[in-house]
């Protein structure tokens, strides 16, 4: 499954708008696509910053499961 990544953390009890979900993704090791089976989403705004990955900048999108965020009223 998915990991809850350390630079999460900062992004928690904050709100943010979901951007997309995601259905599919593919391993960057063997080029393989994979269909995720739990509802996952991309949020808005919302990258890895690298700091836990020895300062990767690669600003990746950060997987955010549905089951882990709370829906606001708009």
């Amino acid at each position: 499954g998915l990991n809850f990544m350390p630079e999460m953390k900062a992004f928690c009890g904050k709100k943010f708008r979901v951007f997309k979900r995601v259905e599919r993704i593919m391993a960057e090791s063997t080029g393989e696509i994979r269909r995720l089976r739990s509802p996952t989403v991309f949020l808005e705004g919302v990258y890895c910053d690298g700091k836990a990955h020895y300062g990767c900048d690669r600003s990746c999108f950060l997987y955010w499961r549905e089951a882990w965020l709370r829906r606001i009223n708009p």
